[in-house]
């Protein structure tokens, strides 16, 4: 699967990055940097001309962490604040886990698939460490343990 980041306009033409904007610093301490998508080429002899833009092209401004400023203010809502609540004591519990104990707060790398790769190998050893932890509490056996794995995959 190739994955690009860019916008589809309605002549079916791709809009890439044209650049990036630093905006003024936030008073929370945020910063927000604005990337700029266009395609001058596209939008020259385009016949929605008048209909998708004004200008000479088309731009459609973003910001980077754009979802991250809607789940904020999505949380901040009573109903956001109720439903953090539930999953605090079941998701949150892990993340908070892997961001305090195992420094992951920043991943190092960029791209999508090295982030997924780096993350199921983070989830895959938090989950050893949890079974064998598991283990040594309830001071169990091997067979017992392989007994369990083979029966939850089973079901």
């Amino acid at each position: 699967m190739n994955i690009k980041n860019v916008f589809i306009c309605p002549h079916n033409e791709e809009l890439t990055i044209d650049g990036h904007i630093l905006p003024p610093q936030e008073k929370s301490g945020g910063n927000k940097i604005k990337l700029i998508y266009s395609t001058y080429q596209a939008c020259k002899n385009c016949k929605y001309k008048g209909k998708c833009h004004t200008t000479n092209h088309r731009t459609i401004t973003r910001y980077v962490h754009e979802v991250t400023y809607k789940v904020e203010r999505l949380m901040s809502t009573k109903e956001g604040m109720k439903d953090y609540k539930l999953r605090s004591k079941t998701v949150e519990a892990h993340n908070r886990t892997f961001k305090r104990i195992y420094n992951y707060d920043f991943i190092p790398i960029i791209g999508l698939k090295r982030v997924q790769n780096l993350i199921f190998t983070i989830v895959a050893s938090y989950n050893l460490i949890r079974l064998f932890n598991l283990i040594k509490d309830n001071k169990m056996n091997l067979y017992t343990v392989i007994s369990s794995i083979k029966f939850i995959s089973l079901t």
